[in-house]
């Protein structure tokens, strides 16, 4: 009998295990773009606490894109650029209005929503320079449309 339960527990406990490791991601997945009012660029770099030197260098790289060629942007405002951790509460309700829940970089200006996580996680350590010109593309597409 004392066989019998422990049988049944064991994928009870596995499930609710599951569950609990992912329950930090239960964020509605979305393809939702968001209608800002401005001209302004947004660049969003989502992440968990741990994190691999591919996310680590893909966000240093973003952001050193964007202070060496598009300094007076930023200065000015046209260009914003965010670093979230959605593992705090604090930045789930960026994670919900970008439409992510996972790591991700994302590029928003009114109505329209870019999403380099692939690329980025694909060239960032072994082409940087691929993962840059695609950068640049879209920044410099919405600059100058």
């Amino acid at each position: 009998m004392l066989l019998k339960t422990k049988t049944a527990l064991v994928p009870g406990l596995l499930i609710m295990v599951i569950f609990c490791m992912n329950a930090f991601r239960a964020l509605p997945q979305t393809d939702t773009i968001i209608y800002l009012t401005t001209d302004t660029i947004h660049v969003y770099y989502f992440h968990f606490t741990h994190r691999c030197q591919t996310c680590l260098s893909l966000e240093e790289e973003a952001r050193t894109i964007l202070k060496q060629v598009y300094t007076e942007y930023l200065s000015s405002g046209l260009i914003t650029f965010r670093v979230y951790n959605i593992e705090k509460k604090s930045s789930r309700s960026a994670a919900e209005q970008a439409g992510v829940n996972t790591q991700a970089l994302i590029i928003l200006q009114k109505n329209k929503r870019f999403d380099l996580t692939r690329d980025g996680f694909l060239y960032i350590l072994t082409n940087p320079d691929k993962f840059d010109k695609k950068f640049r593309e879209v920044i410099d597409n919405l600059l100058y449309e």
